[in-house]
């Protein structure tokens, strides 16, 4: 009896010194992947999820008018002058607008262009010399220490009083020739404004054709009305338009613009 009470101990004892001296790395704990979905939680993209950057990039950027665009280019400028814009510009069909700007206290500068692309107001592209962006009109604005200043800078004058050889413009307006080193001017006055057409003595018709489209185009659109006076320059041969005009000590100028007809309508869209 003892000897069978004996052997079951044994054979328990050898079971138990079995079990303990077992590997203990053949017995592991289950493992959590890092890269499973369990980890990841709500953050995890699923495949067919887009970014943000990829539907930002799939949006349609959705241009602005011209008097948004104006308005966004009126804030870019800090300055203690008065914000003088124009209402429109012209643009080709297709075309969109944007500027770069330079302010300071008593002065500031506006660079207009036209782009095939949407480009932002002051973005660095408009400093590089691309086909698909031009410069449809510079305009400065600045104010000068008193009204008698500001209007020395417009050299306003009266043609009926500077006389010269008498042109009907039409509109009951006369123009006055004067020539002189090889250039011809047709001059008139509208009102406070002085207004020019030049061209070369070997071309004189182009001048006067020039001027008579003008007063044509201004008896159905109007100047802008200066404090005291103002001055356009238009160019029958070339490029050179501009134009100039006085608000107080206040003195707005328009230049840098391809075309006669630009330049008017530019300037008429002013308040």
């Amino acid at each position: 009896m003892k000897k069978r009470v004996y052997g079951s101990l044994l054979i328990l004892l050898l079971v138990v010194l079995s079990a303990c001296s077992a590997d203990p790395e053949s017995v592991k704990e289950p493992q959590i992947d890092a890269e499973s979905p369990a980890d990841q939680g709500e953050a995890m993209t699923k495949p067919d999820d887009k970014t943000t950057g990829d539907k930002i990039e799939d949006r349609k950027a959705e241009p602005l008018t011209q008097q948004e665009v104006l308005s966004a280019i009126a804030d870019e400028l800090q300055t203690n002058v008065e914000k003088i814009l124009p209402n429109h510009l012209p643009l080709e069909k297709g075309q969109h607008l944007t500027a770069k700007t330079e302010s300071r206290q008593n002065e500031y500068f506006i660079d207009f262009y036209s782009t095939k692309e949407l480009i932002p107001i002051n973005n660095e592209i408009l400093k590089e010399e691309r086909p698909d962006i031009k410069k449809i009109a510079n305009l400065k604005v600045k104010i000068y220490s008193s009204e008698k200043e500001a209007d020395e800078t417009i050299g306003f004058e009266d043609y009926s009083k500077v006389g010269g050889q008498k042109v009907d413009l039409g509109f009951e307006i006369t123009g006055y020739q004067d020539a002189g080193v090889g250039n011809l001017w047709t001059s008139w006055n509208e009102g406070r404004w002085a207004l020019a057409t030049h061209t070369s003595i070997q071309q004189p018709e182009q001048g006067v054709d020039l001027a008579k489209q003008s007063v044509k185009y201004l008896e159905e659109h109007t100047l802008p009305i200066p404090k005291m006076y103002g001055a356009i320059r238009l160019d029958a041969t070339g490029d050179s338009h501009y134009a100039f005009w006085a608000k107080g000590r206040v003195v707005a100028e328009v230049t840098e613009v391809s075309s006669a007809q630009n330049l008017l309508e530019t300037i008429v869209s002013f308040e």
